[in-house]
C-alpha cells in the first residue's frame, strides 16, 4: 500500500528506546532481550511474508511497521510504572494491547 513507500526506521527505534526506559524504571533491565526478541521477531516476519507473497517487502519497511505497531505495548509499559498490571486490570489490558498491535500490524501487511 502507500503507507509502506517510506521505512521510517526512527520510530521503531525511539519507541524500543522507551520501552526499555519504562522497564528500567521498573528495576528491569531488558534491552538486550528487547532488541534480540525484535532482530528474531522481524526477521522470522520478514522470511515469512516473503515466503508467502509474490511481489516480497524488504526488510526495512517490515522493521519499521513492526516498530510503530509496538506503540500500545510502550503505553501499556507507561501505564505498569505507576499501575499494578498483575490484576484484573492487567488481565484485561494486557490482551487488549497485544490484539491491538497484532491488528495494527496484519492492516499494514495485508494486501
Amino acid at each position: 500500500p502507500e503507507d509502506l513507500v517510506d521505512a521510517d526506521l526512527a520510530g521503531p527505534v525511539v519507541f524500543a528506546l522507551v520501552l526499555g526506559t519504562l522497564l528500567l524504571l521498573k528495576g528491569k533491565v531488558s534491552f538486550g532481550y528487547i532488541y534480540g526478541c525484535g532482530a528474531v521477531g522481524c526477521g522470522g516476519m520478514y522470511t515469512v511474508l516473503n515466503l508467502m507473497s509474490t511481489r516480497g517487502i524488504d526488510i526495512s519497511r517490515t522493521v519499521s511497521v513492526l516498530g510503530y505497531c509496538l506503540l500500545p505495548i510502550v503505553l501499556l509499559a507507561a501505564l505498569s510504572v505507576v499501575v499494578d498490571l498483575r490484576g484484573t486490570v492487567g488481565y484485561v489490558l494486557i490482551p487488549v494491547g497485544v490484539l491491538w498491535c497484532t491488528h495494527a500490524a496484519a492492516l499494514f501487511f495485508v494486501v
